[in-house]
């Protein structure tokens, strides 16, 4: 009787020996979490790029996901953050919903929702959950300094405290979410650009600039400043021309293409839908549709060192149309129109010493305008093209790590065999083997 008790004793010290094993075991797993990648390539993994930004945080990074209070959304921000955070220790992620933002902050915030990123006193707003973007908008705030974007005055120009449809007050608000300063000026109360100038913003003037204001901007220009150009097509600026290699074409831009301007509700011919972005770094990332109003198209007519690259191409179906927008509008070659698709935008740069100039020229300024900055793209490509201008693309080549066996090939006498094995032989084995063990059970 005794040798029966003394084995299960033993059987239930071995028993709680290894329930107290794996409760120590767990507790350890929580005390010191480890995580191993066993996939291909590494593939769950941040890269070593975008880890080495992360590892250059000097302080705490708080993210804020302004978004709807749905669970499973949270939970797909929580994933896309979860890698960083594995990384880097110190970035915490917390959520708010857009109507307490508003609230909070007294402003007409984005209700399809957006990431608010702030470290070391510098904050960054982002509409994309791509890891890409986090990591290119982390490094940005890393590199901190400050960022001034300089819109000229005194000419009717596109003003950034207009509230109304054709201002700017929506973009000087994303602006400053991107962390940029901005700041009018007229160049006859102060002949001269600010030094500490990141970018100069030439927004469309409607009365004729004063030589001398043209002076400062060509030198401004001629010493290696970046410049955003928007031009309008009843505007003239020659003197730039001379300074900037670009030629307008006359006319303006229209689509010819019903069918997409019923289905985007546009009733305009001059107001043209833009899908194509070339292959450029402002619109690497650009995916949808942006809308621009009155468009003249331009064309690059420099040498080097100037390099230019198209990033917004009108449709095939458009053309420059010289003629009355009224009634029936036709593509008359005789008269100088051009068939699209249609240059709308270049970048232009340049080397300058030890960095590079960059100079966009776009034939419209509408689609920064209030009206229209809430449309499709148009925000995305606001920020980007500004990035850009400031020398960072907001793009970090982070390499894409292959995925094995993505693509299953087999031959087709193979896929006939598998086909007769999977489709006739099996199906037919099993109704055989069904029938015969009815016919075993009957008997039986």
């Amino acid at each position: 009787m005794e040798e029966p008790l003394m084995r299960r004793t033993i059987a239930i010290i071995k028993l709680l020996a290894g329930l107290a094993l794996m409760t120590a075991l767990a507790w350890l797993s929580l005390q010191y979490p480890y995580k191993t990648d066993l996939s291909s390539h590494q593939r769950n993994t941040l890269p070593a790029e975008a880890a080495a930004v992360l590892k250059s945080l000097q302080g705490p990074l708080k993210l804020t996901a302004v978004v709807n209070d749905s669970p499973e959304l949270h939970r797909r921000i929580e994933k896309s953050v979860e890698r960083l955070q594995q990384t880097q220790s110190g970035i915490t992620l917390d959520f708010v919903s857009p109507q307490t933002r508003i609230t909070q902050k007294n402003t007409e915030l984005n209700q399809s929702g957006h990431l608010e990123l702030e470290y070391n006193g510098n904050q960054e707003t982002l509409h994309s959950l791509s890891e890409k973007d986090i990591i290119a908008a982390i490094r940005r705030l890393i590199r901190g300094g400050e960022r001034w974007a300089v819109f000229i005055e005194g000419h009717d120009e596109k003003s950034l405290f207009d509230k109304t449809a054709t201002g700017y007050e929506k973009l000087d608000a994303l602006l400053q979410k991107q962390g940029y300063h901005t700041q009018s000026l007229n160049l006859v109360k102060l002949p001269e650009i600010p030094a500490n100038t990141t970018l100069l913003v030439l927004a469309a003037p409607q009365t004729p600039m004063l030589p001398g204001e043209l002076k400062v901007i060509v030198d401004y220009v001629q010493n290696g400043g970046n410049l955003l150009w928007l031009k309008e097509p009843q505007q003239t600026a020659e003197k730039l021309q001379e300074t900037i290699p670009v030629t307008f074409l006359p006319g303006v831009v229209i689509s010819n293409n019903a069918k997409m301007r019923e289905v985007l509700g546009i009733q305009h011919p001059a107001v043209i839908p833009i899908v194509d972005y070339g292959t450029h770094k402002i619109s690497e990332d650009l995916n949808g549709t942006s809308l621009f109003a009155i468009t003249s198209a331009v064309r690059f007519n420099g040498e080097s060192p100037w390099e230019s690259a198209a990033f917004l191409l009108s449709l095939a179906e458009s053309w420059n149309e010289t003629g009355d927008l009224q009634g029936r509008v036709k593509f008359d070659k005789q008269a100088g129109e051009s068939p699209g698709p249609l240059s709308i935008g270049i970048a232009l740069t340049r080397p300058n010493d030890e960095l590079t100039q960059r100079v966009a020229v776009i034939g419209d300024s509408d689609f920064l305008s209030n009206d229209y900055l809430g449309y499709g793209q148009n925000p995305k490509l606001a920020a980007n093209l500004f990035n850009w201008l400031s020398g960072d693309s907001g793009s970090l080549e982070i390499p894409v790590r292959p995925t094995p066996d993505a693509e299953l090939k087999i031959s087709d006498p193979t896929l006939l065999a598998l086909s007769v094995v999977f489709l006739i032989i099996l199906p037919l084995v099993f109704v055989l083997t069904g029938i015969r063990l009815w016919f075993r059970r009957r008997k039986g």
